[in-house]
């Protein structure tokens, strides 16, 4: 109880609960304002580019099967495909930036509200494992493009409370029954991933995961 009860003041001093959006202009792409400084080089770990899922690849896009010439090429081959599909997946987003303001103008916002920074002006290496705080100096305007960008990786919230390591895959049912299920407020924020595996590992243990097949639609169905 005593760890509980540090965990919670702890948040209520750290975690900011006051925001304000005040209404942004709607400029035209690559001309919005510069994003605002206040990034606190002391809550960042590192810097890593901007993560996508496979799935939001067109698929008109699709490559050819790869070829692997040597056991030792598979991940150069694989990491060559990965930056081909964000490269496309950049100059989509561009061309439809300059035919769509709205799309622009979110692209800004994300900008500024990640914190993003230009590759050239974070002085640390691209991981988000990396160590020491990192600063960046040259501003990010409006929808900068994703391939010149990187964003910070946050440093954990109480990396050192005991509570925290109790958080493991031996815990994920009672997440998924005291948090999911029962709707209890937990004593520290839990990773997002972590919630994931326990909705998982509580599907699994229901006996709905992974999902069953079932029968089309009638109206989709070819007569």
């Amino acid at each position: 109880l005593d760890q509980q009860r540090k965990a919670r003041a702890f948040l209520q001093e750290k975690v900011k609960n006051d925001w304000s959006y005040p209404n942004a202009p709607h400029d035209l792409p690559w001309n919005d304002q510069a994003s605002p400084d206040g990034l606190d080089p002391a809550t960042i770990a590192g810097w890593r580019e901007r993560e996508y899922s496979d799935g939001e690849d067109s698929g008109s896009d699709d490559d050819a099967a790869p070829v692997y010439e040597t056991p030792e090429s598979v991940g150069d081959t694989l990491g060559a495909r990965k930056a081909q599909r964000r490269l496309r997946r950049q100059r989509r987003l561009e061309r439809d930036m300059k035919k769509n303001i709205g799309l622009a103008h979110w692209s800004a916002q994300r900008n500024a509200w990640t914190n993003a920074q230009y590759k050239d002006s974070v002085n640390q290496p691209q991981a988000p494992a990396a160590s020491g705080p990192a600063t960046a100096t040259r501003p990010v305007t409006g929808a900068s493009p994703d391939a010149e960008l990187l964003i910070p990786v946050a440093r954990q919230l109480l990396p050192d409370n005991p509570i925290r390591s109790r958080i493991s895959t031996s815990t994920y049912s009672d997440i998924y029954t005291k948090i999911i299920l029962q709707g209890r407020t937990p004593s520290i924020p839990i990773n997002l991933s972590d919630i994931t595996r326990s909705l998982v590992q509580g599907w699994k243990e229901e006996g709905n995961w992974p999902p069953k097949p079932t029968p089309a639609e009638p109206s989709l169905v070819k007569k």
